[in-house]
């Protein structure tokens, strides 16, 4: 699975489950528009998102004043101190899990000088905020990243990973079942899309909602699968 396949998919859970929530969501796209990517901007946009989470009441007392007594030019650390730490540590601790998730962190930046900035700020989002709120991040294994990250132990998905090699073959089985003209045919079916997308996550699902969907009830011989399916 895709690193950003996989942090859509915790979002989706997150926001339909009774053990955890959603309190806000930050996806890194350097190449979209580089300022975006800078620990000033990850910052208010989790404390925005943050504010959206709470009552009214907790907003006006504790998130507007947060953001009216700002300075006009505030450091990084401060402004980290006075959007997030302190204001979610006024809040009363939530009964359930509260996730703050950064997908990408890997494209922060063409290259590790340019992530740094963003990098140094992760540490203290995992060290420094209420128990409460969990830390989710998606990358790639870049080396600045890993070493970033060696304390924290993260974990790891291989496209050879036979967990994540059994999860997309669940995947797979059950959106196609209601396709195959014969249920005998099945297994070999999956056994196709499986060889043919090697482990990648998002061709499964590019791949599914293009034969599928837009096939509305299409149904597939195995022969008629192994023509149309992408090698």
């Amino acid at each position: 699975m895709g690193k950003s396949a996989f942090a859509a998919s915790v979002v989706t859970q997150l926001q339909s489950s009774e053990h955890g929530a959603l309190l806000g969501a930050f996806f890194c796209r350097f190449g979209d528009d580089p300022n975006r990517m800078s620990p000033t901007m990850l910052i208010k946009s989790l404390a925005i998102q943050c504010a959206a989470h709470v009552s009214k009441a907790e907003f006006d007392a504790i998130f507007v004043p947060a953001f009216k007594a700002l300075p006009a030019d505030v450091s990084t650390r401060d402004l980290f101190d006075k959007l997030l730490k302190e204001p979610l540590a006024k809040l009363d601790a939530r009964a359930q899990p509260m996730v703050l998730l950064i997908d990408a962190l890997d494209e922060a930046g063409a290259d590790a000088n340019q992530r740094k900035p963003l990098l140094q700020l992760i540490p203290r989002l995992m060290k420094e905020l209420p128990s409460w709120v969990r830390l989710v991040i998606t990358s790639r294994p870049e080396v600045d990243i890993q070493h970033m990250l060696k304390g924290f132990s993260p974990f790891e998905i291989l496209e050879d990973d036979p967990r994540h090699v059994a999860d997309i073959e669940v995947f797979v089985r059950a959106r196609l079942r209601p396709h195959i003209a014969a249920e005998s045919e099945l297994d070999e079916a999956v056994a196709l899309f499986m060889q043919r997308s090697e482990g990648r996550f998002v061709y499964v699902a590019t791949v599914m909602d293009a034969l599928l969907e837009s096939g509305g009830g299409a149904v597939f011989t195995l022969e008629k699968l192994t023509r149309e399916l992408p090698e």
